[in-house]
């Protein structure tokens, strides 16, 4: 079997315009990542707001006094998995960024009348 790096040199041997320019779907669909990158932020976000709340609420209520302690314990998940939805926005934001500064413009078309 050949490996996805070496399959993907080959394609781009025989194809070099796959390797050189983006199409129209191309962008749009880096812009689609784009937008999907954003919402799986904000979901982790909200998630990580979600235990700081229930974290907030065990600490409050003086009928759950025994497990004052899991309260800590979600505040340090929301931290992490808010810390995990940052690094991994940043790290495919960065790859995205850098595949649209690789290719050039696509090419205009002329209007037709």
């Amino acid at each position: 079997m050949i490996s996805k790096m070496k399959r993907r040199h080959h394609i781009h041997r025989y194809y070099p315009k796959l390797q050189s320019e983006l199409t129209l779907r191309d962008r749009l669909a880096i812009d689609r990542t784009h937008l999907a990158n954003r919402r799986t932020l904000l979901a982790m976000f909200r998630t990580a707001l979600y235990l700081v709340l229930a974290g907030m609420t065990i600490m409050t209520l003086d009928i759950l006094e025994e497990v004052k302690w899991s309260s800590y314990v979600l505040y340090v998940i929301a931290a992490g998995v808010f810390i995990y939805g940052w690094v991994s926005y940043r790290i495919t934001d960065k790859k995205l960024r850098a595949t649209e500064a690789s290719a050039p413009a696509p090419k205009s078309r002329k209007k037709r009348r």
